[in-house]
């Protein structure tokens, strides 16, 4: 009981969040028609929630979800690696950056309230096809977001934080080759594994299995 309300609590926190952020950047645009405003209207809670999100790594190896550490770390670290080592740094507020809140927004909006729900068995039907559809277009767009953030920010981050190696500035070189590893290989085995998911729960039956789902 105290670890579901606790997973609930947790789950419910982090919805109100990625709400909040969507809403702070589709508000300021609107009155502003402004995307760095937007995303600067934004930045202060996205920082926050994946700063928080960090007790997820703590829930996994604490073993108070059925997910491994080592997966929760690796998400974890792929999203902060350009947040916070990049994107922040050379205080970004570009389309790259919007168009990823606005990703990651959408994709929390969903997986948040999806994981808050299933706890007590109410999950709708409707929010089980949007766990397993919706990352079929979110994820490119986060991923060639998470690319154009890194590649804004290199003149910045290659002059401030160099990594000198025989003489010559591997800052660049480290940071495509990251992003080569992280999406050519570690996205598309994500992508991969959601595409089984969704077959696994929605099958060739869309909603009608969604709701099935729900009721099993």
């Amino acid at each position: 009981m105290i670890k579901t309300a606790y997973l609930f609590a947790y789950n419910t926190i982090q919805s109100v969040g990625w709400f909040y952020a969507l809403y702070s950047l589709g508000t300021t645009l609107y009155t502003t028609s402004s995307i760095p405003l937007a995303a600067q209207a934004a930045t202060p809670t996205v920082a926050f929630l994946q700063a928080f999100a960090t007790l997820e790594l703590v829930n996994a190896l604490l073993g108070l979800v059925p997910g491994s550490a080592s997966s929760a770390f690796m998400q974890l670290f792929g999203r902060n690696a350009i947040l916070f080592g990049y994107l922040l740094p050379s205080s970004l507020d570009n389309l790259p950056v919007a168009s990823l809140y606005v990703a990651w927004s959408f994709a929390e909006c969903i997986r948040y309230p999806f994981y808050a729900l299933s706890l007590i068995s109410s999950c709708p039907s409707p929010l089980i096809w949007l766990r397993y559809t919706t990352f079929m277009v979110l994820y490119p767009i986060g991923i060639f977001s998470e690319c154009a953030v890194v590649y804004t920010a290199m003149p910045y981050i290659e002059s401030t934080y160099p990594i000198i190696v025989n003489g010559y500035n591997a800052t660049p070189a480290l940071s495509y080759a990251y992003c080569c590893f992280a999406y050519g290989v570690c996205g598309v085995a994500l992508f991969k594994y959601m595409l089984k998911q969704r077959k696994k729960v929605l099958g060739g039956g869309g909603k009608e299995r969604a709701e099935k789902a729900k009721t099993n």
